[in-house]
């Protein structure tokens, strides 16, 4: 038996006497390692150091590797959007990004990688991408990240350095990485056999990111936490409980010194979501009541 462009990887006798048969094993494994990138401000990254010397106002804010523990991601078939792992996907489970280990063989410095556990390729399916981060998430999904056709081989290893993109390219030189792939493609790794790379650098980290719209932000943002100015011709909106009861705000507590305000009910700044809304009254403060004085003691009226 042989799979589409395959070639067979044994043999079977099946008795004496009886021809030779071709077995073919159908399992493809793909795994990725990523590769966080270092820090810029510690002397033994020799490329960062290398292109721009001692000047500290290049630095960027690197080391991602205390935040990508834990990360959630999926595998899905590129074409179809099926998810391939993890392979019990109900309910739009994810998987996550595992603990990393330390390395320091990639010429700046000391790094840290995750390594992603061998994920079986169904037999069917020509290419693969991965979601991460919150595009992981089924509700989103909408950046592909590394589509790619998945080689006939037993076990394909993908090397995923994240990388400043002012120094993609000389880090490629000096880890012998050739010319580096176009943005968010994968491409041969110079001298191995089933091994690829690829670079996750800004702009690639922008587009997983998923912009999250006023209604998501109401929905999944506690009331007490929503707060923002309003555009001009814009109007507020109020949370809604789960009963689709409106959330009324708390009015927050008169600093010393200071007399309340009671809000109105309407004044509710949260997320906009172009509703038309009646015009909002201006807040009255509470009237004031002159102090009394008596001798030496002068009483004031407590609400």
């Amino acid at each position: 038996m042989t799979g589409p462009n395959q070639a067979p990887i044994g043999t079977m006798m099946c008795g004496p006497n009886m021809p030779t048969q071709v077995a073919q094993c159908m399992t493809r494994k793909v795994s990725f390692t990523f590769y966080c990138a270092p820090r810029d401000d510690l002397d033994d990254n020799q490329i960062y150091h290398g292109a721009y010397d001692t000047d500290v106002t290049h630095r960027g804010v690197t080391d991602s590797a205390p935040y990508l523990t834990g990360m959630p991601y999926v595998l899905v078939d590129a074409d179809t959007h099926a998810v391939i792992y993890p392979y019990n996907s109900a309910e739009g489970r994810t998987a996550t990004f595992p603990a990393n280990v330390s390395m320091n063989t990639l010429q700046d410095g000391q790094r840290f990688r995750h390594s992603l556990p061998p994920i079986n390729i169904p037999d069917h399916v020509t290419r693969i991408a991965l979601h991460m981060a919150n595009d992981a998430y089924l509700s989103h999904r909408n950046f592909q990240l590394f589509a790619w056709t998945v080689p006939d081989a037993a076990h394909s290893k993908v090397h995923v350095y994240e990388v400043r993109s002012d120094l993609q390219g000389r880090f490629a030189e000096r880890n012998q990485l050739g010319t580096p792939p176009a943005e968010n493609t994968l491409a041969v790794k110079p001298g191995t056999a089933d091994e690829y790379h690829g670079y996750l650098n800004g702009d690639v980290w922008l587009s997983i990111s998923h912009e999250f719209t006023d209604d998501e932000i109401t929905r999944l943002c506690p009331p007490e936490t929503l707060s923002r100015a309003l555009l001009p011709g814009q109007h507020p909106v109020a949370p809604q409980d789960t009963a689709g009861n409106a959330i009324a705000p708390v009015p927050p507590a008169a600093a010393p010194g200071m007399q309340a305000v009671q809000l109105n009910q309407q004044t509710y700044a949260g997320p906009i979501t172009g509703v038309a809304h009646p015009p909002l009254p201006v807040p009255q403060p509470h009237p004031q009541t002159p102090p009394q004085a008596a001798g030496n003691t002068q009483s004031l009226p407590v609400d």
